[in-house]
């Protein structure tokens, strides 16, 4: 269960930073596996691995574009 509000809404953020939510890329209604087709998500306790942030990178190309202008 995901908290009612982000982390980061406590924090003091500069207005040109943007969050992405990628929990629907690691987590399912009930939980966040540690493997998702053969391929291992998590580093440690928050980090994704890279060889996940590979396999998603096609998927949230288009956000994390619109979050850096491009």
């Amino acid at each position: 269960m995901y908290a009612a509000d982000p982390p980061y809404a406590q924090l003091d953020v500069p207005p040109n930073v943007t969050f992405l939510d990628l929990a629907d890329y690691v987590c399912d209604d009930t939980r966040c596996p540690a493997e998702i087709g053969n391929v291992l998500v998590y580093l440690d306790d928050n980090h994704l691995t890279a060889s996940y942030a590979t396999t998603i990178a096609p998927l949230i190309e288009d956000q994390v574009l619109g979050a850096v202008g491009g």
